[in-house]
């Protein structure tokens, strides 16, 4: 299993960090969104947990813990629905927050009602989207990304913030990532012949890449969790359905059909 951290070098592992935590029940079907608490910049909905009390028991109050902690949020909550913020906190107090890895996230149109053929357009977008940084960043895919279907949507590209030139403090990174994230967006919107008034959708099936780094009113970060690798994505859906958040290798991204995909994320029977 691929480390939630592969993206940090050898040096910042060896600094100490701490990170956000969040849990939320599987969400039902109507639910269109997240809701954004602007003092904390965090999801703010019905049963969304950011921390254990002293008890055990979930609390909403943020807390940040260190990064062996996630092992601990994972069994908490049998690895379902997990998350981690995007920002890693130093513990020295001249250190440098860090913010990583840069991720592209492909959505399908309508994920309620999610079909084979919205996920096969997801698909396809996914290989663009890797096709396009490895050249426009000249990047090594094997050494600077890492491809996961997301279990229902659709997928996340993660990269190496150094290999796409996002350095500096925090509010540079947000908006070196969100000119990237951008730069992909028309990039992909020219390929598959979309206006670029129809804001983040990248194809004629509405398949969209969230623009998770900024927004009309600045550059922050309007989606500041991510979920946990190989964790399951749990919804309600006549019943609770999931799917494991499934690394791909990029030849299998380049390969495999989307029914196969979903077959091996989904639970052994």
């Amino acid at each position: 299993m691929t480390s939630d951290f592969w993206w940090l070098t050898g040096d910042q592992l060896a600094e100490n960090w701490s990170v956000g935590v969040g849990h939320h029940e599987p969400l039902p079907d109507e639910f269109n969104g997240l809701t954004l608490a602007p003092s904390q910049e965090e999801p703010s909905f019905h049963h969304w947990r950011h921390s254990l009390d002293e008890d055990d028991r979930p609390s909403n109050e943020f807390k940040r813990y260190p990064l062996h902690f996630l092992e601990t949020w994972r069994s908490r909550w049998n690895n379902r629905n997990v998350y981690r913020t995007l920002l890693l906190f130093p513990d020295l107090p001249e250190g440098q927050r860090a913010l990583g890895p840069f991720l592209v996230d492909i959505d399908g149109q309508d994920w309620a009602h999610q079909s084979l053929q919205d996920l096969d357009d997801t698909l396809r977008i996914a290989r663009q989207v890797v096709s396009f940084v490895t050249n426009r960043w000249q990047l090594t895919p094997e050494r600077d990304l890492r491809i996961f279907f997301s279990g229902r949507k659709g997928f996340n590209i993660e990269a190496i913030p150094d290999s796409l030139g996002i350095r500096g403090n925090v509010d540079q990174q947000t908006r070196a990532s969100a000119d990237c994230l951008d730069t992909s967006i028309r990039q992909l919107q020219e390929q598959n012949s979309v206006q670029p008034g129809n804001g983040s959708t990248v194809s004629a099936h509405g398949t969209s890449i969230d623009r998770i780094y900024g927004n009309r009113f600045g550059y922050r970060l309007k989606h500041p969790y991510i979920r946990l690798h190989n964790s399951w994505n749990t919804w309600a859906s006549n019943g609770v359905t999931e799917r494991v958040r499934l690394e791909l290798s990029v030849d299998q991204l380049r390969t495999e059909a989307m029914n196969s995909i979903c077959a091996r994320a989904e639970p052994a029977s």
